[in-house]
This record gives C-alpha cells, sequence and structure tokens, in this order.
C-alpha cells in the first residue's frame, strides 16, 4: 500500500461509490482510490485478474482495519452545533396533508435571535447545551417548528460545526 497507488481498474459500471483509504506513516502520506471496489469477481466488469487481486488487497486491509478498532468505535458525535432560525421568506410553511407535526419547545437557555435577515439568524450552541440540542433533534426533521418563548413556532436547520469550520456567517 505504501508503493504508490495500485491500479485498481475501472468496472464499467456507473453511479457508485469510490472508496479511498488515505494513510500517513512518518510524515509520509499516500492515497489508495478504487473505483466501485465491491465489484471484484463480476465476470462481466472488464477488469483483469491484476485489477482483482489489487481490489481484493484494498477490501482486506479496509477489512483489517474495522477488526484492529473492534468495538471501540464510536458514532462522532459533533461538539457544537449551528442553529439556524429561518426566515418566513426563507422557510415558507409546509401545508401538505398528513405532513404537519407538533410544534417541539425549544430544548435550551441559549435562544437564537429572530430572524434579522430574509435567511434567518444563527447562533452557535456548545457544550452540555449542544449534547440536549442534539438530544431534542432526535426524531425531528425540516418540517418540525420549534416553540421558543411566547413567539409563534418557527422553523430551524442544523449543522455540526465540523474543525476548521467559520461559524455562523456575519
Amino acid at each position: 500500500m505504501l508503493d504508490g497507488e495500485f491500479e485498481y481498474g475501472l468496472p464499467g459500471i456507473s453511479d457508485v461509490n469510490t472508496t479511498t483509504v488515505t494513510l500517513t506513516i512518518d510524515g509520509r502520506t499516500v492515497t489508495q482510490s478504487a473505483y466501485s471496489l465491491s465489484y471484484q469477481e463480476a465476470s462481466d466488469t472488464g477488469l483483469s485478474a491484476a485489477n482483482i487481486a489489487a481490489r481484493k488487497a484494498l477490501q482486506g486491509f479496509i477489512d483489517t482495519a474495522h477488526g484492529l478498532a473492534g468495538d471501540g468505535m464510536q458514532e462522532y458525535v459533533p461538539p457544537s452545533v449551528l442553529a439556524y432560525r429561518l426566515s418566513a421568506e426563507s422557510a415558507p410553511p409546509v401545508v401538505e396533508e398528513g405532513l404537519e407535526r407538533q410544534p417541539r419547545p425549544w430544548p435550551i437557555a441559549t435562544v437564537p435571535a429572530p430572524a434579522t435577515t430574509s435567511i434567518g439568524s444563527c447562533i452557535e450552541v456548545t457544550g452540555a447545551e449542544a449534547t440536549t440540542l442534539l438530544a431534542a433533534l432526535d426524531g425531528a426533521n425540516e418540517l418540525t417548528r420549534w416553540l421558543i418563548g411566547a413567539q409563534a413556532p418557527t422553523r430551524m436547520a442544523f449543522r455540526p460545526l465540523l474543525p476548521g469550520d467559520p461559524g455562523c456567517p456575519e
């Protein structure tokens, strides 16, 4: 895997994923990518025996790495969440029979400001409040409206704050 990229071939299949493995050892980074890795042995894929052998080796490496991680793997939980309070212009009410959702109470003390632009307002939620908010989002979707104080129910959008992300737009 560290000798440079292998030739994994391109099976005659469209609209499937590319599997990419990136290794960094002693400051040297090597990337291996195989389009449609799961199609290794089909006779009509146009892959050579060398392509199939390389694909099996890459899949074996991935399986071994997953095995080494064992049951200690944990789901990623973002430490911070961006919460956007959407304006009426950016989030008109959805009126369709059977899609209605009961409004939910806003679950944390940090409250997003009323929408001040045509898009809305944004707050960064961190720490214990992020954990509480993420739990409250379980079962919610883009149609869920939120009760914030005595104001009319409002639509919200949420996303994790990823490393290097600048956060809320100013």
